[in-house]
């Protein structure tokens, strides 16, 4: 039997936490970056490219913000007034908070969470949740952001919201991929440039935990 997707996943965790099917999805990518490791951060050129693996967050009308993880667990009712409670669902008040400010965000949400992105290995997992869950919310509000848009709250909610010192890089090729292609990305400029990339690559897990703090 194959695997569900986390598609499926988010889907199934959705009805069984909230008891009712989501109202729609979105998701992102993971990322591995071929060049410019700590470079984004200092104004210098990077070389991202996304992978299949993606973080799918499944989400419905509600009266309040309540998240759940299919890997993480429950995230209980977001504070959005002190999201950096030390919780993985302190990224998602971040998001909520920043679409609040530019009138992207819904009145409330139920918000199920599912990834085929594993935290901690470098892959960036932080920016797949945080731009897949930013996406699902502004849709349900009925908004459509423009991608720079889209980085920028996820940016900011991990950036300002939860505290890690991260640059631009990891949420630009979540919003900006495309199969096919590595992102050339000036991160001095903002100049993005899709560069095609066919070669086959293979990420190996080393087994050695990865955390920005």
């Amino acid at each position: 039997m194959r695997p569900r997707t986390a598609l499926a996943r988010a889907v199934a965790l959705h009805r069984a936490a909230f008891g009712a099917a989501p109202a729609l999805a979105s998701s992102a990518p993971g990322r591995v970056n071929l060049i410019g490791e700590h470079v984004d951060y200092n104004g210098g050129p990077v070389l991202p490219l996304a992978i299949g693996r993606r973080t799918v967050a499944a989400v419905a009308p509600a009266s309040g913000f309540r998240a759940v993880s299919a890997e993480l667990g429950d995230g209980g009712e977001l504070d959005l007034a002190h999201p950096g409670r030390g919780r993985w669902s302190d990224y998602l008040a971040g998001v909520v908070h920043e679409l609040r400010e530019r009138g992207l965000a819904p009145a409330g949400a139920t918000i199920a969470v599912a990834s085929d992105v594993p935290a901690g290995a470098g892959l960036s997992s932080s920016a797949a949740l945080t731009v897949a869950v930013a996406h699902a919310l502004a849709r349900l509000a009925g908004r459509r952001p423009t991608r720079a848009g889209l980085v920028d709250v996820a940016y900011h909610a991990e950036h300002d919201r939860v505290g890690v010192r991260c640059g631009r890089m990891d949420q630009t090729i979540a919003v900006h991929a495309r199969a096919g292609t590595a992102l050339h990305f000036e991160t001095a400029s903002d100049d993005l440039a899709h560069v095609p990339f066919t070669a086959p690559l293979v990420v190996v897990e080393t087994g050695v935990h990865h955390a920005l703090r």
